[in-house]
Protein backbone atom coordinates (compact mmCIF):
# COMPACT_ATOMS: atom_id res chain seq x y z
CA UNK A 1 0.00 0.00 0.00
CA UNK A 2 0.90 3.64 -0.96
CA UNK A 3 0.24 6.36 1.71
CA UNK A 4 -0.07 10.14 0.05
CA UNK A 5 0.63 12.76 2.80
CA UNK A 6 -1.90 15.63 2.41
CA UNK A 7 -0.16 19.15 3.47
CA UNK A 8 -2.03 22.20 4.09
CA UNK A 9 1.15 24.47 6.22
CA UNK A 10 0.59 27.79 5.87
CA UNK A 11 4.47 28.24 6.82
CA UNK A 12 6.67 27.25 3.78
CA UNK A 13 9.22 25.94 6.38
CA UNK A 14 6.84 23.97 8.41
CA UNK A 15 5.57 22.61 4.52
CA UNK A 16 9.06 22.10 3.33
CA UNK A 17 9.91 19.56 6.63
CA UNK A 18 6.66 17.56 6.36
CA UNK A 19 7.32 17.03 2.33
CA UNK A 20 10.87 15.31 3.02
CA UNK A 21 9.77 12.64 4.92
CA UNK A 22 7.46 11.93 2.08
CA UNK A 23 7.30 9.31 -0.82
CA UNK A 24 4.52 11.19 -2.32
CA UNK A 25 2.57 14.11 -1.19
CA UNK A 26 -0.35 16.74 -2.13
CA UNK A 27 -0.06 19.89 -1.67
CA UNK A 28 -3.27 21.70 -1.12
CA UNK A 29 -2.38 24.99 -2.04
CA UNK A 30 -5.83 26.80 -1.78
CA UNK A 31 -5.69 25.72 2.08
CA UNK A 32 -2.09 26.69 2.35
CA UNK A 33 -1.81 30.77 1.74
CA UNK A 34 1.70 30.15 0.18
CA UNK A 35 1.83 32.17 -3.35
CA UNK A 36 2.11 29.69 -6.81
CA UNK A 37 5.84 30.24 -6.58
CA UNK A 38 6.13 28.90 -2.83
CA UNK A 39 4.10 25.95 -4.11
CA UNK A 40 6.33 25.38 -7.09
CA UNK A 41 9.31 25.33 -5.11
CA UNK A 42 8.28 22.22 -2.92
CA UNK A 43 7.38 20.33 -6.14
CA UNK A 44 10.63 19.05 -6.63
CA UNK A 45 10.63 18.18 -2.31
CA UNK A 46 9.15 14.51 -3.11
CA UNK A 47 9.29 12.09 -5.53
CA UNK A 48 5.86 12.68 -6.65
CA UNK A 49 3.67 15.68 -5.98
CA UNK A 50 0.46 16.03 -6.48
CA UNK A 51 -1.19 19.87 -6.19
CA UNK A 52 -4.84 20.61 -5.54
CA UNK A 53 -6.10 24.03 -5.67
CA UNK A 54 -10.18 24.47 -5.25
CA UNK A 55 -10.16 28.01 -5.34
CA UNK A 56 -13.09 29.78 -6.19
CA UNK A 57 -11.37 32.23 -9.05
CA UNK A 58 -10.42 29.70 -11.59
CA UNK A 59 -8.13 32.16 -13.26
CA UNK A 60 -6.27 32.07 -9.83
CA UNK A 61 -6.27 28.47 -8.99
CA UNK A 62 -4.78 27.72 -12.61
CA UNK A 63 -1.75 29.83 -11.56
CA UNK A 64 -1.04 27.56 -9.19
CA UNK A 65 -1.32 24.83 -11.70
CA UNK A 66 0.47 26.36 -14.16
CA UNK A 67 3.05 26.87 -11.65
CA UNK A 68 2.97 23.69 -10.19
CA UNK A 69 3.09 21.96 -13.85
CA UNK A 70 6.67 23.79 -15.02
CA UNK A 71 7.78 22.67 -11.84
CA UNK A 72 7.41 19.06 -12.16
CA UNK A 73 4.75 18.41 -10.10
CA UNK A 74 3.71 14.27 -10.86
CA UNK A 75 0.15 15.24 -10.98
CA UNK A 76 -2.58 18.07 -10.49
CA UNK A 77 -6.10 17.72 -9.09
CA UNK A 78 -8.79 19.25 -10.74
CA UNK A 79 -12.29 19.35 -9.85
CA UNK A 80 -14.57 18.53 -13.26
CA UNK A 81 -16.25 21.41 -11.99
CA UNK A 82 -13.59 23.74 -13.58
CA UNK A 83 -15.40 22.65 -17.02
CA UNK A 84 -13.93 21.10 -19.95
CA UNK A 85 -12.23 23.98 -21.35
CA UNK A 86 -9.59 24.41 -18.51
CA UNK A 87 -9.46 21.15 -17.35
CA UNK A 88 -8.17 20.78 -21.69
CA UNK A 89 -5.83 23.58 -21.27
CA UNK A 90 -4.23 22.08 -18.37
CA UNK A 91 -3.79 18.78 -20.05
CA UNK A 92 -1.92 20.47 -22.86
CA UNK A 93 0.47 21.85 -21.17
Amino acid sequence: MRLCRSISHSHFDLATEAIRDGEMVELRADLMGLSPEQIGRLCGIAPKTIVTCHLADPAKAEAYYNVAISQGAWAIDVALERGAEQIKRLATR
